[in-house]
């Protein structure tokens, strides 16, 4: 499954895919179809193979967007999914729809299977876990799209209506 976003860096929009590849994923830039192979060094540290050449990604969230450093270089990011790409059409913008960050279970449950790590950037409607309530999985999804800042429960865990399960930032 490929993940795609509408980015736009130091006011440039560059359509970016993100597909899974073992314990990395690709890189897919609309502009030539670079595609670049990235591993993740630390929740904010990433390695890049570009042309056959290492780059470092080091990614802070910042006020508005993320400010990326790709080999010593600072760039402004902002990310924006196909929601955020219709509502923009709309006219409407994204910030005016303040969603609130924090995951809570709305049913009890027994966490299953986890599907996200602290420091790892997600999507609105991209799984985050698999809850287990009255012998049905079901899968939970980010409400919006964000960094994981925390994630509050363990595979094999007992939850309640309630409970606080992610949190992104």
């Amino acid at each position: 499954m490929n993940i795609s976003f509408k980015a736009e860096i130091d006011g440039q929009s560059l359509e970016i895919s993100l597909r899974p590849n073992g314990d990395c994923f690709d890189v897919l830039l609309e502009k030539g179809g670079q595609e670049m192979d990235c591993r993740q060094l630390s929740p904010h540290t990433y390695s890049f193979i570009i042309d056959n050449r290492s780059a470092l990604l080091i990614i802070e969230k910042k006020s508005r967007g993320l400010e990326i450093t790709l080999d010593h270089q600072k760039y402004h990011l902002l990310l924006k999914d196909e929601m955020q790409q219709m509502l923009d059409k709309m006219g409407i913008k994204s910030e005016e729809l303040a969603q609130d960050k924090k995951i809570i279970a709305t049913i009890p449950g027994l966490i299953r299977k986890i599907e996200t790590r602290p420091g790892e950037l997600v999507t609105a409607g991209q799984g985050l876990m698999i809850v287990e309530a009255m012998k049905m999985e079901n899968e939970l999804k980010s409400p919006v799209s964000g960094i994981v800042k925390s994630v509050f429960v363990s595979e094999g865990q007992s939850i309640e209506k309630g409970d606080l399960l992610v949190e992104l930032e």
